[in-house]
């Protein structure tokens, strides 16, 4: 009876930890929501940058963008938080967005949640 009781109580104390072990590493990633595309900096202005889409993106991320910076854009290289100070013309960067892209020339991108930095050194 001992053996069984035992068996049991191992057995309850496993599956919880193999639930609670999930659920932990469930909220731990955050999934990427939005669409990123790898691009070359042109240019850059105080409050936003043109990009020239690579050409291994989809075609529809292969043109030239101004991609509009905002307090709520996430600038980064190698997750170390950067400013739009330290981007230049001729850096490779991958550009995350969410919304519409506003189709003239060049495209215009308005919600740019995460810019991050591709450079092997900064």
């Amino acid at each position: 009876m001992k053996k069984i009781t035992c068996a049991a109580v191992a057995a309850i104390l496993l599956a919880g930890s193999a639930i609670l072990g999930f659920a932990a590493g469930k909220r731990s990633v955050k999934p990427v929501v939005g669409t990123t595309f790898y691009a070359t900096i042109e240019r850059k202005s105080a409050d936003s940058i043109i990009a020239a889409g690579l050409e291994i993106n989809d075609i529809n991320s292969r043109g030239r963008f101004e991609c509009r910076i905002s307090d709520k854009t996430v600038l980064d290289w190698r997750y170390t938080d950067i400013s739009l100070e330290d981007l230049d013309e001729g850096d490779l960067v991958a550009v995350t967005y969410t919304g519409e892209v506003l189709e003239i020339s060049p495209a215009v991108i308005n919600d740019v949640l995460r810019v991050q930095l591709l450079e092997d050194e900064k």
